[in-house]
């Protein structure tokens, strides 16, 4: 599959909604009572977050990243959530994930954990890989073709498993940020094709709107920081609630229903911030 210019022109996927939700009014709390009780009809939650440094949590508190803020606020519904992976990401009980530091795309679909750890049948899949790529200045076309293929590997092993990829996030270096900005369009593409034209249960979510700016990453300019991560937080959660009618119960195996609680040692989690509606 090879993205070119003209695969811009035909695309119009909208990407999955990242609106927070005021607090104390009526319709927060008319949507928390709904969500609440979807989630004690809903599915556990078996939730593989794949990418780089950024889904390691690289430079966050306690090395949690966004998994942390985000698997609370689920757990808080009364969600079951456990998260899988073949690597211990961070302090917080349920740290397991496939975060590679410095890789890009292809690579971290080589890694030998990683297909290990799909075959314990994650019914959702979170996917945030590509900035390695952009700042080796990679073309964003073969950025988007190894997602399209990695995103399709994933598909052939997690075979119930409901796909939330992200876009990259703002980068502080100017040629990586203008290959993230190439490379976040063509993604809509991948998407468009996978879900549109060959059914897959693929979705995206954005993390480089315009509720993003360069305040919200650490002085490398690569890697969110704790104000960062918990906005991706939020965009994943609500990711996770717009792919719900697409999550089926995670197949039979030997793993629990919900992973370890955080350690006390560490405090309460992140809060999930609002986004101003737009």
């Amino acid at each position: 599959m090879i993205w070119g210019a003209s695969s811009l022109l035909v695309c119009f996927i909208p990407l999955l909604s990242v609106s927070a939700i005021p607090v104390n009014t009526e319709a927060d709390n008319a949507l928390a009572i709904t969500r609440s009780a979807q989630a004690a009809k809903a599915p556990a939650l078996r939730i593989h977050a794949i990418g780089a440094s950024i889904v390691y949590g690289q430079g966050s508190a306690y090395g949690n990243g966004f998994r942390r803020a985000m698997r609370s606020a689920l757990v808080a519904e009364g969600r079951q959530v456990n998260m899988i992976g073949s690597k211990k990401c961070g302090q917080m009980g349920d740290n397991e994930c496939d975060g590679f530091p410095g890789l890009r795309i292809s690579q971290v679909q080589n890694q030998t954990g990683l297909k290990t750890a799909l075959k314990q049948k994650p019914n959702v899949v979170l996917v945030l890989a590509g900035t390695n790529d952009a700042l080796q200045g990679h073309d964003p076309n073969a950025m988007a073709n190894d997602m399209y293929n990695f995103i399709s590997y994933i598909l052939s092993i997690a075979t119930n498993a409901v796909v939330v990829v992200s876009t990259l996030p703002p980068n502080g270096n100017k040629k990586a940020e203008a290959v993230i900005k190439g490379y976040n369009t063509l993604l809509a593409d991948v998407v468009e094709i996978l879900r549109g034209d060959l059914k897959k249960p693929v979705f995206m979510v954005d993390n480089h709107s315009s509720w993003w700016s360069m305040a919200d990453m650490q002085s490398d300019g690569t890697h969110p920081n704790d104000n960062g991560y918990v906005k991706m937080a939020r965009v994943f959660y609500d990711g996770i609630h717009t792919v719900a009618p697409w999550t089926t119960t995670p197949a039979q195996s030997s793993l629990p229903a919900m992973g370890p609680s955080d350690p006390k040692s560490i405090g309460p989690a992140p809060v999930l911030p609002q986004q101003p509606k737009a």
